[in-house]
C-alpha cells in the first residue's frame, strides 16, 4: 500500500530582465502620428503616456492632441511645449507646469486628467520618469469636454524619438504609473484604449520612420521550486496567477521547478503546487504569494587601481536591496560559469581575468522581496579598432595606437614574445588612443616575434582582444634629395625605396617645431605648399617596414646663401649668384611684386633673360631664394635692385712721356660720363691675347693703365658703367695689327739709331729700346711714325753687345702686339783714306780714295759707303755709294774755294740681322 501524497512547499523567485535595445519612431517637426475615430477615448478621465527623446525648444511643439469634431465649440485637448509643459483644452490652459522634457535624454512622460468638482474642471497630474512632477486639482478651468470617437495625434512641430505611446480610459494612479514605468503595456489589458509600441509603423501610419535606439523595456520571469514531498509523486500540477485577475496560467511538470514563459506585470502573484501519481492528484500546497517587485539596477563600473595592480567591479549600494547576485559569464556563453547569491559587498575582484584569452562579463543583480532585479545594461566591450604596432629602431620604443570603442572604462595592453617569455602589461584609460612602450620599460630583441594585444573593459565586461604581431629588424635610413618640376613650379623631397613594401613617416618642422606628420606610401613628399612661408623647414623621413620604423634621416644644415642680384645690360639678363659652398637653391624672381621666374639650381647661380623692352629703367626686381640641402629647406633670403639701362662709355687712350728717358710713361684711359641723373661708377678691364684681366674699379672718369703698356701681346682696354645692382656693357675695342717692316739703322760714329716701321690704321705708336742687361728700357716714346734714338757713350758699349727694340700700334682702346727687333751692334773698322787730290781745271774738284777690306764687314753684308765733304761753312755734300766695290769718289763744285780747308770722311755701310750699321 503506497504512502499518501503530501503537500509540496513551493518557494517563489521573480526575476526581472532589462531586455534588448528597441527600435523607436523618428518623428520630424513636419510630421505626426494619427489615430482616427478613437471610440474608446474617455473624455471624463484618461491618461496619455509616451517615451520620448527631444531637444525641441520652439515653445509651440505639440506632444499629444485629441480632437472631437462632433462637439462644436470645444477645442482640442493638447499637451504642448517640451521646454515647459502646458495642458490645454481649447483656449483654456492650466498654465506652465515647470516640467521640461527637452534635455536630449530618454524620459517617460505620463499626463493624467479627470473631471473634478461640480464645475467640471479637470484635475491634471504630470509624471516624469514615474515621479509626480506636477499636480493641479483644477488644472483646466472649463466645464466643456471633448467627445469619444475623435482623432488622436502625436507630434506637430515636434522633432523627437518616440516610443511606447499609451492612451488609457482612466487616470492612472501613482502606483500604476510606477508599475508600468519600465514595461511595455500588455495588449488587451483593461482600460488600454490605444497602444503603439512604435517598434514598427503603427496602424494608419505606414510611412512612420523606425530607427534603432538604446531604449530598453523590462520583462519578468517567475520561477517556483520545491522539494519532493513524501509519497513519491510522478509529477506536479502548477497553478499561477495574479491576484488582480489579469493573468492566469496552469501547467504540469515532472521536475521540481517550474518557470513561466509569460512575462507577468509587477503585481501580487499566487502559486499553488500539487503532486500526482497514477492514482490521482495529491493535496494542493498552501498558496504562496510574491509581489513581483522591480528592484533597482546596479550601476557597475570597472576600475583599475594602479597602486595595487587590481581590477575591481564596483557598484553603489541600492536602498531597496536585500543582497546582490553575481553572475559571471565566460567566452560569450549564454549561461553563467558561476553564480553567487547573497552577496553584501559592493565590489568584486576581476584581476585574474584581465589577461586571459577569453572574454568575461559580470552581471550584478539586486535581490529584494523575493524578486531578482535585472542586471546592469550589458556593455559589449568590442575590441579596439585599427590596432597598429610600430617599433622605432632609433630609441627602442614600441609605439602602439588604436581607436578605442565607445563606452570603454579602461584598456588592457599586453606585449608578449610569441616563443614564450615574460610579457609586458599596461592598463590605460578608456579613451586612450596610443601608448609607447620604451626600451627602459620593456626592451624588445631583434629577430623576435611579439604579439601586441589590447582589449577594452567597462560596465562589468572584459572584452575580446585585438592583436597584431611585430618583429624588430634592421631598416635602412632613406637618403633625401630634391626634385623640381619646372612646368608646375613644384618642389618635392625624394628618396630611394628602402624595400618594395615599405611606407614612410614624414615629419615637417618649421624652425624646429613640427607642423606636419604623415605617412607616405610613395618615396616622395611634395613641399610646394611650404614655399609660401619664409621660415626655414626641415624634413625627416623614416622608413617603416613590416611595423618596424627605421632611424630618421638627419637633415643637412645649409650654408647661408648671401645672394647677389645683378642686371647685365650687355646680355640683357638678370643674374643671381650665391655662396659657392651651397650650390643648390630654389629661387623666385619678381618684377614689381609679380613672380616672373622660378627655378631650382644646383650650380650656385642662375641667369634669366631680361629684354630692355620688358624691363625699362626704374623697374623694381627682387629675388627670394632659399637653400636646398638634403632634408633642409632654408629660410628665404632676399636681394633687390632697380633696373637702370646703362649707356656704354666710349673711352680713349692718352700717353704722357715727359722725356724719352723718363722712368715711367703714363698711359691713361679716359671717357665721358653717361646716364646723367644717376650715380654711376665705372669699371675697367684689360684683355691680353684674349685673356681677360681682373675687373678694377675706376676713380672718376679715367683709369691709369700704364702697367699694361709694356706688356707683350694684343691688348685692349674696356670700360663699363655700373649702378647698384646694374652692370653696363663693356666698351668695344677693335683689334689693331702690329707694325710691319720694322728696321733699324745705326750710325756708329754719332751713336744714332734710326728706327722705321709701317703701322697701318694706328693713331699712335709706342716704342722702346732696351740695352743688353738693362732692367728698364733706355728709351721710350709715343711717336706717330718713325723714331730716332741717340745712344750715350756708355750705351754704345752695351749696344756693341745686344739691344732690343719694340714698337706697337695704338688705335682707339687697342694696343697691337709688339713688333720686336733684337740685334747686336759690334763696331765696324772704318775705311782707311788716302791723301786727297784736288784740281782747278777744267772744274774745281776734290778726289778721295780709300782702302777697305771686305772681311771687315764681319757677318754682315757690305752695302757700300757713305762719304761726306765738309768745308769751312759746314757739310758741302754727303754722298751715298751703294757699290760695295767702290773705293774712290770725286766732289766737283764751283763753290769750292781756293785756299780753304776741306775734310772728307768715309764710312762703310753693313747690313746685319738687326739693321744697318755705319762704321
Amino acid at each position: 500500500m503506497s504512502m499518501p501524497l503530501e503537500r509540496p512547499m513551493p518557494v517563489l523567485r521573480y526575476e526581472s530582465a532589462a531586455g534588448d535595445p528597441q527600435p523607436v519612431c523618428s518623428l520630424q517637426a513636419t510630421g505626426l502620428l494619427q489615430a482616427t475615430c478613437l471610440s474608446g477615448f474617455e473624455p471624463a478621465a484618461g491618461t496619455l503616456a509616451m517615451w520620448l527623446l527631444t531637444t525641441s525648444a520652439t515653445g509651440t511643439e505639440t506632444l499629444f492632441s485629441y480632437t472631437s469634431q462632433e462637439r462644436a465649440g470645444v477645442g482640442p485637448l493638447t499637451v504642448r511645449n517640451a521646454a515647459n509643459l502646458e495642458i490645454r483644452l481649447g483656449t483654456a490652459s492650466g498654465g506652465p507646469t515647470g516640467v521640461a522634457v527637452n534635455d536630449g535624454a530618454w524620459h517617460r512622460l505620463v499626463v493624467t486628467y479627470k473631471v473634478a468638482g461640480p464645475a467640471g474642471h479637470y484635475a491634471v497630474c504630470v509624471y516624469l520618469d514615474e515621479i509626480l512632477a506636477f499636480s493641479s486639482p483644477a488644472g483646466l478651468p472649463t466645464a466643456m469636454r471633448p467627445m469619444a470617437g475623435g482623432d488622436l495625434a502625436v507630434g506637430g512641430g515636434l522633432a523627437a524619438l518616440v516610443s511606447e505611446v499609451q492612451v488609457w480610459n482612466s487616470a492612472l494612479t501613482a502606483e500604476e504609473v510606477k508599475k508600468g514605468q519600465f514595461r511595455r503595456a500588455v495588449p488587451g489589458t483593461a482600460g488600454l484604449v490605444l497602444h503603439w509600441p512604435l517598434d514598427v509603423p503603427p496602424p494608419q501610419n505606414p510611412s512612420a520612420a523606425i530607427t534603432p535606439s538604446p531604449l530598453r523595456f523590462r520583462t519578468g520571469r517567475l520561477s517556483a521550486t520545491w522539494a519532493a514531498p513524501a509519497g513519491s509523486p510522478t509529477g506536479y500540477h502548477v497553478r499561477l496567477g495574479s491576484l488582480d485577475g489579469t493573468w492566469h496560467e496552469t501547467a504540469d511538470t515532472t521536475g521540481l521547478s517550474y518557470t513561466t514563459q509569460a512575462h507577468p506585470l509587477p503585481a501580487e502573484i499566487e502559486v499553488t503546487v500539487a503532486g500526482y501519481t497514477a492514482a490521482g492528484p495529491g493535496p494542493w500546497s498552501d498558496p504562496v504569494r510574491v509581489t513581483a517587485f522591480e528592484p533597482q539596477v546596479p550601476d557597475v563600473r570597472l576600475a583599475w587601481d594602479a597602486a595595487t595592480g587590481r581590477l575591481a567591479a564596483n557598484w553603489a549600494d541600492l536602498p531597496q536591496r536585500e543582497s546582490f547576485t553575481l553572475e559571471r559569464y565566460e567566452g560569450g556563453a549564454a549561461t553563467p560559469a558561476s553564480v553567487q547569491d547573497g552577496v553584501q559587498a559592493l565590489t568584486h575582484d576581476l584581476t585574474g581575468r584581465m589577461d586571459l584569452d577569453g572574454t568575461t562579463r559580470l552581471d550584478v543583480r539586486a535581490f529584494a522581496l523575493g524578486s531578482l532585479g535585472p542586471a546592469q545594461p550589458r556593455y559589449a566591450a568590442p575590441p579596439p579598432a585599427t590596432l597598429a604596432a610600430r617599433y622605432r629602431l632609433a630609441d627602442g620604443t614600441l609605439v602602439c595606437s588604436w581607436t578605442p570603442p565607445a563606452g570603454a572604462e579602461g584598456l588592457r595592453l599586453l606585449v608578449a614574445p610569441r616563443d614564450g617569455g615574460p610579457p609586458h602589461a599596461e592598463t590605460l584609460a578608456g579613451g586612450a588612443t596610443r601608448h609607447d612602450v620604451t626600451r627602459a620599460a620593456y626592451p624588445l630583441s631583434l629577430g623576435t616575434v611579439y604579439d601586441v594585444r589590447i582589449r577594452a573593459f567597462g560596465g562589468g565586461a572584459i572584452g575580446s582582444w585585438a592583436s597584431v604581431p611585430v618583429s624588430p629588424h634592421d631598416v635602412a635610413v632613406p637618403v633625401l634629395s630634391w626634385a623640381y618640376t619646372p612646368g608646375t613650379d613644384a618642389l618635392a623631397v625624394m628618396w630611394e625605396r628602402v624595400t618594395p613594401t615599405a611606407t614612410y613617416e614624414v615629419r615637417v618642422l618649421r624652425n624646429a617645431t613640427e607642423i606636419t606628420g604623415l605617412t607616405s606610401l610613395e618615396p616622395r613628399y611634395d613641399v610646394t605648399s611650404l614655399l609660401g612661408a619664409a621660415d626655414a623647414h626641415t624634413i625627416t623621413v623614416a622608413a617603416v617596414d613590416d611595423g618596424i620604423m627605421g632611424p630618421e634621416s638627419v637633415p643637412v644644415t645649409p650654408v647661408a646663401l648671401t645672394p647677389v642680384l645683378r642686371h647685365l645690360v650687355e646680355t640683357h639678363t638678370i643674374e643671381v649668384s650665391w655662396a659657392a659652398a651651397q650650390p643648390a637653391a630654389y629661387l623666385r624672381l619678381s618684377k614689381a611684386g609679380t613672380v616672373f621666374h622660378a627655378e631650382s639650381s644646383v650650380t650656385g647661380g642662375a641667369s634669366v633673360p631680361a629684354p630692355a623692352a620688358d624691363f625699362p629703367g626704374g623697374t623694381a626686381v627682387s629675388c627670394a631664394i632659399r637653400a636646398l640641402a638634403p632634408g633642409s629647406l632654408g629660410a628665404v633670403e632676399t636681394a633687390s635692385l632697380t633696373i637702370d639701362q646703362l649707356v656704354t662709355p666710349v673711352p680713349v687712350l692718352e700717353c704722357t712721356t715727359p722725356s724719352t728717358r723718363a722712368a715711367r710713361v703714363v698711359l691713361t684711359a679716359r671717357w665721358p660720363a653717361v646716364n646723367p641723373g644717376l650715380t654711376v661708377a665705372y669699371q675697367v678691364q684689360v684683355t691680353t691675347d684674349g685673356t681677360r684681366g681682373p675687373v678694377t674699379d675706376a676713380t672718376g672718369l679715367s683709369a691709369d693703365v700704364s702697367d699694361r703698356l709694356a706688356v707683350a701681346g694684343a691688348t685692349s682696354v674696356s670700360v663699363r658703367a655700373t649702378t647698384p645692382g646694374n652692370v653696363g656693357a663693356w666698351s668695344a675695342a677693335s683689334p689693331i695689327a702690329a707694325p710691319t717692316g720694322t728696321a733699324l739703322a745705326y750710325d756708329q760714329d754719332s751713336g744714332r739709331i734710326d728706327a722705321t716701321w709701317t703701322a697701318t690704321g694706328a693713331e699712335h705708336c709706342y716704342a722702346e729700346l732696351t740695352l743688353a742687361g738693362a732692367a728698364e728700357p733706355a728709351y721710350r716714346d709715343w711717336p706717330d711714325g718713325t723714331a730716332q734714338i741717340t745712344l750715350s757713350e756708355a750705351e754704345r758699349a752695351s749696344a756693341a753687345q745686344e739691344l732690343t727694340f719694340r714698337v706697337r700700334a695704338i688705335g682707339g682702346m687697342a694696343l697691337s702686339p709688339f713688333a720686336t727687333v733684337t740685334t747686336a751692334l759690334p763696331p765696324i773698322p772704318g775705311p782707311v783714306l788716302d791723301p786727297l787730290t784736288d784740281t782747278l781745271s777744267p772744274a774745281r774738284s776734290i778726289g778721295a780714295s780709300w782702302r777697305f777690306e771686305a772681311a771687315n764687314a764681319g757677318e754682315g753684308t757690305l752695302l757700300g759707303f757713305t762719304v761726306t765733304l765738309t768745308g769751312p761753312d759746314g757739310v758741302v755734300e754727303t754722298r751715298t755709294i751703294d757699290d760695295p766695290a767702290a773705293r774712290q769718289t770725286t766732289f766737283t763744285s764751283e763753290s769750292l774755294a781756293i785756299g780753304a780747308t776741306y775734310t772728307v770722311q768715309a764710312r762703310a755701310r753693313v747690313r746685319r740681322a738687326g739693321g744697318v750699321v755705319q762704321s
